[in-house]
């Protein structure tokens, strides 16, 4: 009867009580963050399926594109029987998955071949050790063969004095041909030791001479071969750097590592990747012809010169390039070549067309 006499009155209903905050906030993120088991091995075989394509791509590339296929054609799937579309982090947290599966495959392999290339490195740096304590040793060696060969004409200029000048001491005798060979020799020794000066300077000019067209011939006989053992040394580091920087490669297609390191080739690299693999190298005085050798042996490309050029090459091109580098890239490098010839070069697939810049 009151509330009908006062229509003003509110009409009060009860009201459910709010949760606390904390309770609130866990079941906000309860719904957010759930999900089934299904879609957690969905992700679990995503991870697992591009970690096996990652790692088994050196050995076996057929389980790899089998690997990948599977996770491409299970995507798919899902995507077709969810019509209804899912949540957008659900295919987000997926392709995480399959980043961080083909991350952790690829490291996982790199750290393997950098392992089973520890030996083939080791044998490499031994070689370079070897070819470098010969390059020492060799300079040695002919300083010594040279003195010694000195020795032995000075001793038959002696013996050939002293069947002439009975009188003379060996002292005296010593003394007068090592003045003569260096041309200290003075007139009053000569005429106090009572011996003519033509005899003893023909005697000895005559051994001198013999010893000058030896040593000669043994610098340039040095020269060859100090050219040879710094090439061969430069080859060695090359492969050194060559299997190093293949090992720690994370390129999709993989090279397989050889079973020595006299086995390995820039050959086994794929065409589009020889420019970057890195050479060292000494460039003395190389004309054209050696130059080509050279970038075939060092990195797998063939140099090609223009038609001027080839003309010039075939009636003798001046031989002026000189350069040294270690751990440069190929490309790095050739342009480098280039550069100092004035000529201008274009990486073509496997070749490497040069030409002279038009002035």
């Amino acid at each position: 009867m009151e509330a009908l006499r006062d229509p003003i009155a509110a009409i009060v209903t009860p009201v459910s009580k709010r949760p606390p905050l904390l309770r609130r906030i866990a079941a906000k993120l309860r719904e957010q963050l759930r999900f089934s088991l299904a879609t957690m091995l969905e992700w679990m075989a995503a991870y697992t399926l591009a970690f096996a394509a990652a790692w088994s791509r050196a050995d076996n590339a057929l389980l790899s594109g089998a690997c990948l296929g599977i996770i491409g054609f299970g995507l798919i799937l899902r995507i077709a029987v969810r019509s209804e579309g899912r949540r957008v982090p659900h295919y987000l947290v997926f392709a995480l998955a399959m980043a961080l599966g083909a991350y952790s495959g690829a490291y996982v392999l790199r750290d393997q071949r950098i392992r089973a290339a520890a030996p083939l490195l080791e044998q490499a740096e031994r070689d370079v050790t070897a070819v470098e304590a010969e390059r020492a040793g060799q300079k040695q060696a002919v300083a010594d063969e040279q003195a010694k060969r000195k020795e032995e004409l000075k001793a038959e200029a002696m013996k050939s004095l002293s069947a002439k000048m009975k009188d003379a001491t060996d002292e005296q005798l010593k003394s007068w041909v090592d003045q003569e060979w260096l041309g200290n020799a003075s007139q009053k020794d000569r005429i106090k030791s009572g011996s003519s000066e033509a005899l003893v300077a023909s005697v000895v000019q005559l051994k001198r001479a013999h010893f000058e067209d030896y040593f000669v011939a043994s610098e340039l006989a040095n020269e060859q071969k100090e050219r040879d053992l710094l090439q061969r040394s430069n080859l060695l580091k090359t492969r050194l750097c060559q299997i190093k920087q293949e090992a720690e490669s994370m390129d999709v297609r993989i090279v397989p590592l050889p079973a020595t390191a006299n086995g390995w080739s820039p050959l086994l690299v794929p065409v589009e990747r020889r420019k970057y693999l890195h050479i060292s190298a000494d460039l003395i005085d190389t004309d054209p012809e050696k130059l080509k050798r050279d970038v075939w042996e060092l990195t797998g490309l063939r140099c090609e010169f223009s038609q001027p050029m080839q003309k010039q090459i075939l009636t003798g091109y001046p031989a002026n390039i000189n350069l040294r580098v270690t751990d440069m890239s190929a490309e790095l490098w050739i342009l480098w070549v280039c550069r100092l010839g004035n000529w201008k070069c274009e990486f073509k697939g496997d070749k490497v067309l040069i030409d002279e810049i038009d002035e």
